[in-house]
């Protein structure tokens, strides 16, 4: 049904769908309306507490992430060291 619809209304719902999030990400910024219709409803919301990884080294990173709220610490070593974070606003797993 979704695919139906005119493409300009595509891309409003798809924004309402995600809350708006995408427009104040710096990723989707100057994009083409298809382009954000296609991939937004793509998208899907997680949570991931301060204790989980979302991967880990020698782990293969299949998705992209957008960081909407809290930040990402990259770690390493055994005990886990924060050496960088990734911010609000930010994404990672595309060169991973």
């Amino acid at each position: 049904m979704f695919d139906e619809l005119p493409r300009d209304l595509r891309y409003e719902v798809a924004l309402a769908m995600h809350q708006g999030v995408a427009k104040d990400l710096p990723f989707f910024r100057g994009r083409d309306r298809y382009f954000m219709c296609c991939i937004i409803p793509c998208l899907r919301h997680i949570f991931v507490s301060k204790a989980d990884f979302v991967y880990k080294e020698g782990e293969y990173a299949d998705e992209v992430y957008f960081i909407v709220k809290g930040r990402a610490n990259l770690c390493t070593g055994k005990d886990f060291t924060p050496f960088s974070a990734i911010k609000e606003n930010s994404y990672f797993g595309e060169f991973e």
